[in-house]
């Protein structure tokens, strides 16, 4: 009988100590850090798919407030500001973005853009050209290619 009288003491304090912590949040807090702040990020991402840009803003503040080292996170949050027309709080985004990942082109881009004067008429055509450009080379690259592959298959012959 002694036995189970250890036992039921023992059980009930494991069961008693595992009330404690659930209700004081113990270890649960910690764990829902680290699983939740990529859940908000990819629930922004979809509201801001869904065009619901200040939902996507929200669950982006709230994966910042749980991780604030994520660029990704960051630059999608310029991105929804962008397109709510708040320029100068995207700028801010795009270049706290650009400090945690120096490699994120997107979010460099996306700055350049946002600052670059466009109102200037010689910018304006200098972009038009440069598109020309790199529209021309594309064109070309990609029939050369297109003839190489018929080539290879023996579609025509040189």
């Amino acid at each position: 009988m002694r036995y189970i009288t250890r036992m039921s003491g023992c059980c009930t304090f494991l069961a008693i100590l595992g009330i404690i912590i659930f209700c004081t949040g113990g270890v649960a807090a910690e764990t829902e850090t680290l699983f939740n702040a990529p859940g908000y990020a990819n629930n922004g991402a979809a509201l801001a798919k869904a065009g619901d840009y200040q939902g996507a803003i929200a669950s982006y503040d709230k994966a910042l407030e749980l991780n604030p080292d994520i660029a990704e996170t960051h630059y999608n949050k310029a991105v929804a500001l962008e397109h709510l027309g708040l320029r100068d709080q995207a700028i801010s985004e795009y270049k706290t973005a650009i400090e945690l990942d120096p490699n994120l082109v997107e979010a460099q881009t996306n700055l350049f853009i946002l600052t670059m004067d466009i109102i200037n008429p010689i910018t304006i055509t200098i972009a038009a050209l440069g598109g020309c450009i790199l529209f021309i080379s594309y064109y070309r690259y990609r029939k050369k290619e297109d003839r190489e592959n018929r080539i290879l298959q023996g579609i025509i012959q040189e």
